[in-house]
């Protein structure tokens, strides 16, 4: 969402990312960043706040492949169950803008 109120839909958090670090948004702008959880996909979460994985498990449809939880016991059952490298939203956001 920006600063404006003008809400943007994308098909995963890479997607997100690179639409502001490419600059099409400049970040100045985006007043609030948010995620699906990958638990509950219903369910919004602000992106710098969930926790996320990192890994072949989490196939999203551009290939960045991290998926956002809303828990720390919830992630790391993913990553126990799945694999992967558990990650903060810094992280997330270096891995998403490769």
């Amino acid at each position: 969402m920006t600063t404006k109120g003008r809400q943007y839909s994308f098909d995963g958090p890479e997607c997100m990312v690179s639409f502001v670090t490419q600059g099409s948004l400049p970040e100045a702008e985006v007043a609030q960043w948010y995620v699906s959880d990958f638990e509950h996909p219903s369910v919004l979460l602000d992106a710098t706040k969930a926790l996320y994985v990192h890994g072949p498990a989490f196939r999203s449809p551009m290939r960045g492949d991290v998926a956002a939880f809303a828990s720390k016991v919830d992630r790391d059952k993913a990553v126990k169950d799945l694999g992967g490298d558990p990650m903060d939203w810094p992280d997330a956001r270096k891995q998403l803008a490769r």
